[in-house]
């Protein structure tokens, strides 16, 4: 371009030296020319992209000099070495990591839906080869990976243990190394009884990356999801935390024997009971309707399901662990990853989900948390019920017709073992701590408060 340059202005010099001028072109104008035709936009969607007649890509490519828009002939849906496996198995490799079995027939028809294109059953087979040989090969360099994976988790999160074990397949083909991630600390605070992480919901997600994923969901303050990653640590934890079942697990095998509106009903009584007196009232009249359902329930051991038999000061009074599949929802599409991309892909979503929280406390229009308080309002409307009567001390007789429970304010009990079983004060409390001008609000546990 610079030889042309020179090359131009010389010959324009020795003209406007001369007197001859009339073969002068003005180079503006020899630009305007050319850029009156359109310019390729790259940036621009490929579904968008229509071609113009005159269009110029760049130096390297094509401009288009003609164009037919009326076409008579068939529409043609073969494009021979234009759509090859390694084509399809990359368009579609997710789909098929996530379903290994999927058939033939069953990529042929995701080709044509979204590219309106026929591929035989052998593309078929070949690409499905291909992408998974590609996944498993991704696979083993992730699991190659994991020690220098491990040793930057450690650097990024001190006080964390991480443990890596080897075990060999039975067929001795390759090797598969198992994460466990280690709360440290965590069987220290259980024994001393730090027990502010109150539910323990776990389940196992089958992934073909490692095997099975175990997971377990805490709850927070706000009664949130908080999830505990954690595999070994569970042999040391579990001995002191309390075991229950899900209550709606209970009631989905309940229901296939015994259906209808009424043992749907006493079911979820006899589950959120708050003390033995009641639940076994529920349970008589289960017993009265059809004694084979009750035989059925008392077999599934209701000391883990059942609210009347729950352990005192785990603010915790929940009956079922929904939040599992809360979470369970929220990883669905990573849990088929390579092993490394799945932790970093829950680990982000992880940390994302704290900072929304964290940014959410900056709203609380007080220190506790608006679900605890919306539950500190609904006692506060039903207190109007209950009448207290002063025992002497902190003791206090609360009374509503036939039924009468006992309070003490300083040991933030209750009869109904409501206030107990999820540390929040109950309507009974909540009566008696109006009658002593206090707030209850005030007696709300600390890892409910901001």
């Amino acid at each position: 371009m610079v030889v042309e340059h020179d090359e131009f202005i010389s010959g324009l010099l020795k003209k406007l030296k001369s007197d001859d001028t009339d073969d002068l072109q003005d180079p503006f104008q020899m630009v305007d020319n050319i850029e009156k035709w359109p310019i390729h936009n790259q940036n621009q969607p490929w579904r968008q992209k229509k071609p113009i007649v005159g269009e110029r890509k760049d130096e390297s490519s094509f401009q288009v000099v003609s164009m037919w828009n009326d076409h008579n002939c068939s529409r043609k849906f073969r494009f021979g070495s234009l759509v090859t496996y390694k084509w399809i198995g990359r368009q579609f490799r997710n789909k098929i990591r996530a379903n290994p079995s999927i058939k033939l027939v069953e990529i042929s028809d995701l080709v044509m839906k979204k590219y309106k294109c026929i591929v035989t059953p052998t593309q078929c087979r070949a690409a499905k080869n291909y992408a998974l040989a590609e996944f498993q090969r991704s696979i083993e360099e992730h699991y190659g990976m994991l020690r220098s994976y491990a040793d930057e988790l450690l650097a990024s999160n001190p006080g964390s243990t991480i443990n890596i074990g080897v075990t060999r397949n039975p067929d001795g083909k390759s090797y598969f190394d198992r994460m466990y991630i280690c709360l440290k600390g965590l069987k220290e605070g259980w024994k001393r009884g730090c027990r502010k992480v109150i539910a323990l919901d776990g389940c196992f997600m089958k992934s073909p990356a490692i095997g099975e994923l175990l997971t377990a969901i805490g709850r927070d303050g706000n009664n949130h999801i908080y999830p505990i990653g954690f595999i070994e640590v569970v042999k040391y934890m579990l001995p002191y935390a309390e075991h229950r079942q899900c209550a709606r697990h209970i009631y989905e095998g309940f229901r296939k024997r015994y259906s209808g509106v009424l043992f749907r009903s006493m079911f979820w009584s006899a589950s959120k009971a708050s003390y033995p007196q009641l639940f076994e009232k529920v349970m008589k009249d289960i017993k009265s309707t059809d004694p084979r359902a009750y035989d059925y329930l008392m077999d599934k051991n209701p000391k883990s399901w059942s609210r009347a038999f729950f352990k005192l000061n785990r603010a915790c009074d929940r009956v079922e662990n929904g939040f599992s599949e809360c979470f369970n929802s929220v990883i669905l599409s990573v849990r088929n990853k390579p092993i490394i991309t799945m932790f970093e892909t829950i680990r982000s979503i992880i940390m994302e989900m704290q900072d929304v929280m964290r940014r959410l406390c900056l709203r609380w229009k007080t220190d506790i948390s608006p679900s605890i308080q919306n539950r500190i309002e609904w006692a506060k409307d039903q207190q109007r019920f209950w009448k207290p009567f002063h025992a002497g001390g902190s003791h206090w007789e609360v009374r509503q017709l036939y039924e009468a429970f006992k309070v003490n304010v300083d040991e933030k009990t209750c009869s109904c073992r409501m206030w107990g079983l999820s540390g929040i004060p109950c309507p009974h409390a909540c009566a008696v701590i109006f009658k002593i001008n206090k707030r209850p609000e005030d007696y709300v546990p600390g890892w409910f408060r901001r």
